[in-house]
C-alpha cells in the first residue's frame, strides 16, 4: 500500500506553486544577455510579475524593464513602454538615461496623436521640460539628456532656449553620430528664429560619412513640427529652410527612421 501510495504520489501533477518555484530558479540561471537577446523569452518573462521579480540583480531588472519599454515603443505600444519605463525608475529612481527614455517615449506618444490641441501639447511638453531638468540635475553631461532638452524646446518654438542648449552643449557630446544630432536641431532653431547657421553649426549636419542606424533617433516628433509649421502657414521662408535641414538630418539613415505617420507626412501637406 505505501508503494501504491508513494507511486500516486510521485506521478501527480505539480501545483502551481511547484512550477513557478521551478520557473523561478530557471529565471536565476539565465543572464540578463540572454534574456535581452531572446525577443520570445523576454516578453514571456515580462507578462508574468513572478517571473520579473525572480530576476536577482536590481541592475538586471532594470536594463531588461527599459529593453521592454524600447519594445512596447517600437511596436506602437506606448501603454506597454510607459509602464515598463515606470517600473524601471522604481527600482532605480536616480537613472539618468532611463529618466530620459520616459520623456521621450511621451514626445514619441505626442507627435503621434493627431487630436491633440495645441495647448494639450504644450501642456505635456512643459512637463516632459520639467523631467529633462531634473535628469540633467543627476547628469549634468549627458548628451541625451541635452539633445533631448534641446529637441523639446524647439517642439516648444522656444528657439531662443534651444540655440541657448545648442551652445552649450558642444563640450559634452563628443560621439560623432550625436553631433549630427544636436547639429541638426540647433540648425532648425537658428533658421526658425530667423538666424543662419555657419558653417561650424553645419558642419555635421552636412557630413554624410556619419551614417545612422534606424533606431539612433526618433525623428516623428521634428516630423510633426514640420508639418504642424508648414499647414500653418506663417514664416513660409524659415519654414522651407527648416524642412531642407530636416531632410538632411534624414539622409544620413541607411534604413528609415522611426516617423510619423505617413498620411502626415510633409511632402502630403
Amino acid at each position: 500500500m505505501l508503494e501504491d501510495y508513494e507511486s500516486e504520489k510521485s506521478e501527480k501533477p505539480p501545483n502551481d506553486n511547484d512550477v513557478l518555484n521551478e520557473s523561478r530558479d530557471t529565471i536565476r540561471l539565465i543572464s540578463s544577455e540572454m534574456i535581452a537577446e531572446d525577443d520570445d523569452l523576454r516578453r514571456e518573462i515580462y507578462k508574468d510579475p513572478f517571473l520579473r521579480d525572480a530576476i536577482p540583480c536590481t541592475e538586471s531588472r532594470s536594463f531588461l524593464l527599459n529593453k521592454s519599454s524600447l519594445d512596447g515603443r517600437l511596436t506602437g505600444d506606448f501603454d506597454e513602454a510607459l509602464n515598463s519605463i515606470n517600473q524601471s525608475l522604481e527600482i532605480n529612481p536616480d537613472d539618468a538615461f532611463t529618466r530620459v527614455s520616459r520623456s521621450s517615449i511621451i514626445t514619441h506618444q505626442m507627435s503621434l496623436n493627431v487630436e491633440l490641441t495645441y495647448d494639450e501639447k504644450m501642456a505635456i511638453l512643459n512637463k516632459v521640460v520639467e523631467q529633462y531638468k531634473e535628469a540633467l540635475k543627476l547628469n549634468p553631461t549627458f548628451a541625451n539628456s541635452l539633445l533631448g532638452l534641446l529637441e523639446v524646446y524647439c517642439l516648444q518654438r522656444n528657439y531662443d532656449a534651444a540655440i541657448g542648449i545648442f551652445g552649450s552643449s558642444g563640450d559634452y557630446i563628443n560621439v560623432n553620430e550625436c553631433n549630427v544630432v544636436r547639429s541638426w536641431l540647433g540648425c532648425i532653431a537658428l533658421v526658425l528664429a530667423g538666424d543662419m547657421p555657419d558653417n561650424e553649426d553645419s558642419r555635421y549636419l552636412y557630413d554624410q560619412d556619419i551614417r545612422l542606424g534606424s533606431d539612433d533617433w526618433c525623428v516623428a516628433e521634428i516630423d510633426r513640427l514640420m508639418v504642424d509649421l508648414k499647414r500653418e502657414g506663417q514664416n513660409r521662408e524659415n519654414v522651407g529652410k527648416a524642412i531642407k535641414i530636416h531632410q538632411e538630418f534624414l539622409s544620413h539613415f541607411d534604413q528609415e527612421p522611426y516617423r510619423i505617420h505617413d498620411h502626415y507626412s510633409i511632402d502630403a501637406v
